[in-house]
């Protein structure tokens, strides 16, 4: 189970399942502020008025994850398998538009977005016999 900020916004997101060991959970969005809109009589305009509360945004079910990273602009998130018992899928979420894509990166157990939030890095890492490992880059 996880829980997520968004960076930038009032938002977070929590994975949650009725069974700890559950293989699908579910994700919620949360949002701290509810709007309220009054209607317009006569001459008045409509009024929009902010409170802070706690308010379901939506919730994805099914879903094959164990971390959650928001993008650093906030509105995306990904929704990530990671581990090696876990399925390696990679779940870009927009909470705006809805719109859901699903890549896989399979015994990926980092995620990082870059600073500017274009970019993502997914990372496969593992111990290996000797204790270290020497880099040599080259152009």
């Amino acid at each position: 189970m996880a829980l997520a900020w968004e960076p930038n916004g009032d938002k977070f997101a929590m994975i949650h399942a009725e069974n700890p060991s559950s293989t699908k959970v579910n994700v919620s969005f949360y949002s701290m502020t509810k709007k309220t809109t009054t209607e317009a009589k006569g001459k008045k305009k409509a009024q929009t008025t902010l409170t802070k509360e706690v308010n379901l945004v939506e919730t994805l079910e099914g879903k094959q994850c164990n971390s959650l990273f928001w993008s650093p602009a906030g509105r995306h998130i990904i929704m990530a398998g990671l581990g090696d018992s876990a399925s390696g899928t990679i779940e870009f979420y927009d909470l705006e538009t809805k719109a859901l894509v699903v890549k896989e990166h399979y015994r990926a157990n980092q995620v990082v977005w870059d600073p500017s939030g274009r970019t993502l890095a997914t990372v496969v890492s593992q111990p290996i016999k000797g204790g270290h490992f020497k880099f040599h880059g080259q152009r």
